[in-house]
This record gives C-alpha cells, sequence and structure tokens, in this order.
C-alpha cells in the first residue's frame, strides 16, 4: 500500500476522469472536503471537462482543468474514472501511464468483457494502485446499521428489493453488491433465469436495460430477490429479514419500518447523494489510506458472478446480448 501520501500543508491532487452525470456530482462533493485539494477534470471532450469545472460549486476547493492526461500532475492522491463501461480499461491505461495513482476510485459496471477485467487486475497490480469500485450503499448510514445488527445474528438472511424500472442492466451490480455487504460473502450465485423479454434501449448508444426477478444465493443460505417491473408507479423498497427482525425501507423517501421481536416503530433516515457521498471516501484515501467502498478484487468476484448468470440466461435468448465478447451494460 502506498505510504507516501500527499503533505496536506499544500492541497492534495485529485482527478476526475470523465465529465458526464455522474463525473459532475464526484466534482460537486469534492467542495465538501475537510482539507484543502485541487481536483483536475479530464474528459474526451474538452469542453465537457470546462463546463463541469463551470457549474460546480467547490467553495474554498480550487479547479483545475486538464485538456490531456499529460498535463495531470507528477501525483494524485485519488483520482475517480467515471467513464461508462466500454471505455474505462482505456481512460485507467491512459490514467495510470500518466501519472502515478495512490488510489484510484472506478464505476460501475466496471468493464463489459472478460478480457478487460483481466487487463485491468495486471494493469493495477503492475502500477501498484489501489483501487475500489462505487457502490455507494456501502455508504448510506442504514445499511451499515442493518448490517452491524445482522453480524449479531447466526440466522441466514432474506433481502427483498423491488420496483418499478430499477434498470437492471445498469443497477444490478448495485444489488449484487448490496447483498455481499450485508452478508459479508462475496461468493455467490446469480440465477437470471426471470429476466423478461424484451430488453429496452439504455440511456446510453448502443446499451439495454431490462426487468424482471433475479435471485441470488451465498453457501451459508442467504437468499436475495430483486424485482424490477415495467408497469410505472411502485418505489423502490429492500425489506431484509433475519430471525425475528424484519426492515422495510422505502429508498425514494427514506421512510424505514423496523420490527423486532414482535414490535414495530417507524422512523424517517438519510438516503444520501452521490455529491453527498463522494468527499467522504475521498478523505478516507487521503487521510487513512481506505475506505468503505467495495475493494476492487472484491467487485471483480461480484461481477464475473453476476455476469455468469446474466449470461447464461440471456445469451440464448438475446443476440445482442455478449455480442463479440461484450455484454451491452454500463
Amino acid at each position: 500500500m502506498p505510504t507516501d501520501l500527499p503533505n496536506l500543508s499544500r492541497p492534495a491532487e485529485l482527478a476526475v476522469i470523465g465529465a458526464g452525470q455522474i463525473g459532475f456530482r464526484h466534482l460537486q462533493a469534492m467542495g465538501r472536503l475537510s482539507f484543502p485539494a485541487r481536483t483536475w477534470v479530464v474528459d474526451a471532450v474538452k469542453s465537457a471537462a470546462e463546463s463541469a469545472c463551470t457549474r460546480a460549486a467547490l467553495g474554498t476547493a480550487e479547479v483545475a482543468r486538464a485538456a490531456t492526461y499529460g498535463e495531470l500532475p507528477p501525483s494524485l492522491a485519488v483520482a475517480i474514472v467515471a467513464t461508462t463501461a466500454d471505455c474505462r480499461l482505456a481512460a485507467l491505461e491512459q490514467l495510470l501511464g500518466a501519472t502515478k495513482v495512490h488510489h484510484v476510485i472506478l464505476e460501475k459496471v466496471l468493464f463489459q468483457t472478460d478480457a478487460d477485467f483481466h487487463r485491468a487486475e495486471n494493469l493495477l497490480a503492475g502500477f501498484g494502485t489501489t483501487a475500489w469500485v462505487n457502490c455507494g450503499r456501502r455508504l448510506y448510514p442504514i445499511y451499515q446499521h442493518i448490517r452491524g445488527e445482522l453480524a449479531r445474528r447466526s440466522e441466514p438472511m432474506l433481502l427483498n428489493v423491488t420496483g418499478s424500472n430499477l434498470r437492471l442492466g445498469t443497477n444490478l451490480i448495485h444489488l449484487v453488491d448490496l447483498f455481499a455487504y450485508l452478508t459479508g460473502s462475496v461468493e455467490m450465485t446469480v440465477d437470471a433465469a426471470g429476466i423478461v423479454d424484451p430488453p429496452r434501449p439504455g440511456k446510453r448508444a448502443g446499451c439495454i436495460e431490462f426487468d424482471g426477478l433475479v435471485q441470488m444465493r451465498t453457501p451459508r443460505g442467504d437468499v436475495a430477490c430483486v424485482q424490477s417491473l415495467g408497469a410505472p408507479g411502485l418505489s423502490r423498497h429492500a425489506t431484509v429479514r433475519c430471525g425475528d427482525a424484519t426492515w422495510l425501507l422505502d429508498e425514494m423517501s427514506g421512510a424505514l419500518a423496523v420490527q423486532e421481536v414482535g414490535v414495530f416503530h417507524f422512523e424517517s433516515v438519510a438516503i444520501p447523494l452521490q455529491s453527498e457521498m463522494s468527499h467522504r471516501f475521498v478523505e478516507q484515501l487521503v487521510l487513512q489510506s481506505t475506505t468503505r467502498l467495495t475493494p476492487f478484487s472484491d467487485s471483480v468476484a461480484l461481477h464475473r458472478q453476476m455476469f455468469a448468470g446474466l449470461d447464461a440466461a440471456l445469451s440464448p435468448r438475446w443476440p445482442q446480448w455478449a455480442s463479440g465478447g461484450a455484454r451491452p451494460i454500463t
């Protein structure tokens, strides 16, 4: 693990790679940092980086626009790679080839092909960069609380997530990761046979979204069921059951119902936005060299198990799935 972290007597050097919607949310959060920082913004379209810097209100933080990777400083404390999945490996290669990066945060879906996963693993190992994946439910206080409660119980747990238009192509990995986080297990099987036909076009050109039922199971017997309904109108709800305890959370409103030993109570909990979280994991990495986000190796294992389930269910049905080895989700 890198030991020559920045001297905070001068601004920490940070970077956001990719100035789209999610990259902009990360950039907004840098204005919440508790220490001075300079955030460099790199995008294939220079005007997009300039626009993001102009729009972001960063308070006392300094923002520098970087038109090319070659303009980055010699060393970065943290870089966030917020490109789409199809070009994430290329962005990572350019970034690590241009400057020393102590820690990198990668957006998900990580990559679309098996080859890209393998190349990324070798690349990060070769440069000695620690990597983490932004599956942000691990930073929700309510899920941290539930995970602590589950750790005190020995029974297998059940996770149910339901809602309209969950966009499983984009978001299934978030729920696979949540299941792994709550159970403490990165080993699971993923059954995607319940995904319904046909897929629909995604927000990104060439990508797809889909609805239906996906089920997961750990070797211990923990079970997760994720159901996305094509019909509109149902808010996204997550229910966790273990023994005599149940938590029912409306992730959109923050309304929470808890049942323990037959006693119900209701409360409202905070569901943080990305722009309210990114500075927290950057601070953790700069100051402590660790974060609560998913370690890269764990996320790779989860992606591979998810893709195994999706490949088995979708390759025989959808010609565009894994065409040329690439899964069309990001």
